[in-house]
């Protein structure tokens, strides 16, 4: 966990970029950039956000 959000997303996004994983295809990558971005950072973002997020990719 973290005790606040900044800290919590820093974990989370350490952790993603820690794991490997061979074989298969994963999600990791999106979800790090979504945790990565400024929008997802500010916590100021709706229920379109992440159609709003992959249609700027």
């Amino acid at each position: 966990m973290g005790n606040n959000r900044d800290e919590a997303i820093s974990r989370a996004l350490r952790a993603l970029n820690e794991m490997h994983v061979d074989g298969i295809t994963t999600t990791a990558a999106l979800h790090a950039a979504i945790l990565d971005s400024e929008v997802f950072r500010s916590g100021e973002f709706n229920t379109a956000f992440v159609a709003d997020f992959l249609s700027s990719e």
